[in-house]
């Protein structure tokens, strides 16, 4: 008797909790249904944002509850709309997306674990990230569904347009000294047998004496030594390095960095020790830094002009102003035709 009693008061207690959290509701939202949602919800949802701010460094007290319930009810009626007219993601929708997701950070060396973790950071847990992608995919599907006419019309760019970002930014338009390296490569011993370290640096610095000495050429020592296999094919061609590239700096470390910028164009180095292992690189070209033209490429290693990417930077941000507005406008339709009762103060 005991027992049930106590299973009795528990079921009670929950119960009594469910209803404190819907008779404390923050807003109702009708369009096809009556949602609630509730101060815990909104309160959850500020505390997100407050977290984003702050890892942004930007002030989290700056987060208005009442804006933030304001997007809520926009994303609830986004809901419900899109539910009434016939757009359904799938979870086997949001797996495929997550898993490109994935696919793109594994490209950039990112691991399973750390996409997983980024996620968390962002959005607080898992569940929550799937459930914002999913609404993501929702808002996609139905903008496309009532706006593609206007969302599908490539946005125009004038001349005009372009040569006034081009004047109001021209310093910024800035190619840094660059130059184009070829290496042979032979990492450090992935076991950490500094023994073996010292041989291969060894047998790097004879390398570098007989391609100075002309005994065998670069590009036959690259095919004959380096352990690169993505460059051994290219002739230890490895692209172009920039001295305002930070994540090269940080991959191989400033002294690469400084060693390869010393070296001549066509002249191959002595052996240089980076974070990753032991190279000889040799310096297939050499850029000075110089501000840009509008007819001049953006980098070394691309057709692409400034004119070109500030064409494509317009382009994108009108496409966004016209998504923006496409939402807003449907989000004002929707209101139109719910009943929405705001509670919190």
């Amino acid at each position: 008797m005991k027992r049930i009693a106590t299973i009795i008061a528990c079921v009670l207690i929950a119960t009594g909790n469910v209803f404190a959290a819907i008779s404390n509701p923050a807003a109702t939202v009708y369009l096809t249904k009556t949602t609630v949602i509730s101060t815990q919800d909104l309160n959850d949802r500020v505390k997100q944002y407050q977290d984003l701010y702050t890892q942004a460094g930007q002030d989290p007290t700056s987060v208005q509850p009442i804006q933030v319930l304001d997007v809520m009810i926009n994303d609830e009626l986004f809901r419900q709309g899109a539910s009434r007219d016939g757009i359904n993601v799938t979870e086997v929708d949001v797996d495929n997306q997550i898993k490109t997701m994935q696919n793109q950070y594994s490209a950039n060396g990112l691991s399973a674990d750390q996409f997983n973790q980024a996620a968390i950071q962002r959005y607080g847990s898992l569940a929550n990230f799937r459930q914002n992608i999913k609404d993501q995919m929702m808002v996609q599907q139905y903008l496309m569904m009532k706006k593609g006419s206007e969302l599908s019309q490539a946005p125009t760019v004038t001349d005009s347009e372009i040569n006034d970002v081009y004047r109001r930014n021209k310093t910024t338009f800035v190619q840094p000294e660059n130059v184009k390296i070829s290496h042979i490569f032979i990492p450090f011993d992935s076991t950490g047998d500094k023994s073996k370290d010292n041989q291969n640096k060894a047998l790097l610095d004879q390398v570098a004496k007989d391609i100075k000495s002309g005994k065998i050429t670069f590009e036959a020592a690259v095919q004959k030594y380096s352990q690169d296999d993505g460059s051994k094919d290219k002739a230890g061609d490895i692209g172009w390095l920039t001295t305002e590239d930070a994540s090269a700096a940080n991959m191989l470390g400033k002294g690469f960095v400084d060693q390869a910028f010393a070296t001549e164009v066509g002249k191959t180095s002595d052996v240089i020790v980076s974070n990753q292992g032991y190279h000889i690189v040799k310096i297939l070209a050499h850029g000075d830094a110089k501000f840009l033209a509008l007819t001049d490429k953006i980098g070394p290693d691309t057709t692409a002009t400034v004119f070109d990417y500030i064409k494509q930077n317009l382009q994108q941000q009108k496409q966004q102003e016209a998504i923006q507005k496409a939402e807003s406008d449907m989000i004002k339709d929707l209101r139109s035709q719910a009943r929405i009762k705001v509670l919190y103060k």
